[in-house]
C-alpha cells in the first residue's frame, strides 16, 4: 500500500534497503534477495515513475499513508512512527 503515495523510484529504493538493514540486523534473511515478485514490481514502478530524485513529501502525504494504517496494529504503528521521523528527516 505504500507505493500508492510513494513520490519516485528511488525514494522506494531507500525504503526497501531500511527494511534490508532492519532485517540483517535483527538477523532474519534478507528479503529482497532473489525475489522475483518484487523484482518486477520495482521494474514496472520505475517505468511508471521514472528515476527522478526529486522527492517532496507534502503533509498531505502522511495524512494519505495514515489513513491507510490501522492504529490498533503494533506493527502499523511502528511503521508510521518511520515515516515520520524519516519524511522529517527528508526535510
Amino acid at each position: 500500500m505504500w507505493l500508492i503515495w510513494a513520490k519516485s523510484f528511488s525514494f522506494i529504493q531507500q525504503y526497501l534497503n531500511i527494511l534490508r538493514i532492519l532485517h540483517l540486523e535483527l538477523g532474519y534473511a534478507n528479503p529482497l534477495k532473489d525475489n522475483y515478485g518484487l523484482e518486477a514490481v520495482l521494474s514496472g514502478v520505475k517505468r511508471g515513475k521514472g528515476v527522478s530524485q526529486n522527492f517532496q513529501f507534502s503533509l498531505t502525504d502522511l495524512q494519505t499513508f495514515e489513513g491507510i494504517l490501522d492504529t490498533g496494529n503494533i506493527k502499523d504503528i511502528q511503521l508510521w512512527e518511520i515515516v515520520v521521523s524519516c519524511s522529517f528527516g527528508l526535510l
